[in-house]
């Protein structure tokens, strides 16, 4: 089986399908996660094996975590370990989605 963890849910799959399918199989709408395997970003197309680990994180726009910026610096940021940068913000997170 394949296992899709979103929050504190989690889902089961067989394995063989694509991420898109395996996603609106669980009702989860494909545009409001990211998905990762092993840490890495994987596409809709791609295929789920057994075994898969699937995590999902939730996508949200705005906010801002307290993430410093170097003094006198434009661009660089310090980023804690818990945070990402999506489209230039900074966006808090945890390994089961966002805070």
């Amino acid at each position: 089986m394949v296992k899709l963890i979103l929050r504190d849910k989690e889902y089961e799959v067989k394995p063989g399908m694509n991420l898109l399918a395996a996603l609106e199989k669980c009702n989860i709408v494909p545009e409001s996660v990211i998905a990762t395997r092993n840490g890495e970003m994987i596409l809709d197309d791609e295929i789920l094996k057994n075994g898969d680990v699937i995590k999902l994180v939730a996508v949200i726009s705005g906010g801002s975590c307290h993430c410093e910026r170097p003094a006198g610096a434009k661009q660089s940021l310090t980023l804690h370990e818990d945070c990402f940068v999506v489209a230039g913000g900074t966006t808090p997170r945890n390994d089961e989605g966002m805070l």
